[in-house]
């Protein structure tokens, strides 16, 4: 069972969509670290993302599992992950 599952999510996307994902997301990059918060990958301040660096903890995320990415960055990491796959 996946982590979203066990907290009685129906799908992973729902998750990302729920008040809890989005109370994590506020405490990683919202006002209180705004000032400090880039993007892991090109140093924007513009449209942040948290991104999943692993799924293994989805639901019980710890710190080192997330990373703050740009839009264009988290795109960006989404696409060679699923190439990444691919070669697999």
């Amino acid at each position: 069972m996946n982590g979203w599952q066990a907290l009685g999510f129906n799908s992973y996307q729902e998750y990302l969509n729920s008040d809890l994902w989005k109370s994590k997301r506020e405490l990683f990059i919202g006002e209180k670290w705004a000032e400090n918060s880039r993007c892991a990958d090109c140093g924007s301040k513009n449209n942040l993302c948290l991104h999943h660096k692993t799924y293994e903890c989805v639901g019980n995320e710890r710190q080192k599992d997330l990373i703050v990415l740009c839009k264009k960055c988290h795109k960006k990491r989404h696409k060679i992950n699923k190439k990444s796959l691919k070669l697999i």
